[in-house]
């Protein structure tokens, strides 16, 4: 009992000196992508896709990003969070708006069912209107911009200055959360990790949510914990 004690009091110490890193692979979490033009049509689904086709040309290609990341299980101050992801390739310097999906019923969108015409936040167009979005601003909150630069690929991470997530991961009462990602500028199609793509790329990361202030509720901690000590005795028998 005191050993099991004093794994979960490292466990909670780590927990509070690193902060929670949530990716797309945990709990209910998702990565994938949504198109609307004559190659990735607006009723077509990528959500097994590798990679996430992340481009914008105003009426030629709309490729949107959709991720969402599972909060249950963590607790405390989600102030100062960070958005993470990796780009593959893209070969170019582009501000990308993050958009949030405001809390509600549409977090639980599927990811092997999305596409551009069922996509939460997104007005359906018509299907000859190749790379024509519309956004619907009911639904939609812009959040801030990430600097996505021109030397692929690269791990991206958030900056609180020009993305704030602390009011929108206030608001989340149904522990789950919708980031949409559309760059800006012009057209340069980038292509962010998904989680898919990891079992054949061990050097590529999920698309992360990092949480520096919070930590694990205590059910989670107790399993950590539960985790720790079973794998220790797993390595004495050895």
């Amino acid at each position: 009992m005191k050993r099991v004690f004093l794994i979960m009091l490292t466990v909670l110490w780590v927990s509070a000196a690193q902060g929670i890193l949530i990716t797309t692979a945990d709990g209910n979490g998702a990565d994938t992508f949504v198109g609307n033009d004559s190659n990735k049509g607006p009723n077509s689904n990528y959500g097994a896709s590798a990679t996430l086709d992340i481009r914008n040309n105003p009426g030629v290609r709309a490729h949107i990003g959709y991720i969402r990341f599972d909060l249950t299980g963590v607790s405390g101050d989600f102030s100062g969070a960070q958005l993470q992801f990796y780009v593959t390739q893209g070969g170019a310097t582009r501000t990308w708006n993050i958009y949030g999906l405001i809390d509600g019923v549409d977090d639980f969108w599927g990811e092997m069912s999305i596409t551009y015409n069922t996509a939460p936040g997104m007005i359906p167009t018509d299907p000859q209107a190749n790379g024509t979005y519309i956004i619907d601003e009911t639904k939609l909150t812009l959040l801030g911009t990430v600097l996505v630069p021109n030397t692929q690929p690269v791990l991206v991470t958030s900056s609180t200055a020009s993305l704030n997530l602390d009011s929108f991961l206030a608001a989340d009462r149904n522990k789950l959360v919708t980031f949409v990602l559309i760059p800006t500028g012009g057209d340069r199609q980038f292509y962010v990790a998904a989680k898919e793509g990891l079992a054949s790329n061990p050097t590529w990361s999920a698309p992360t949510l990092i949480l520096p202030n919070a930590v694990p509720e205590p059910a989670s901690l107790m399993l950590l914990a539960v985790g720790s000590l079973a794998s220790r005795f797993r390595k004495q028998k050895r």
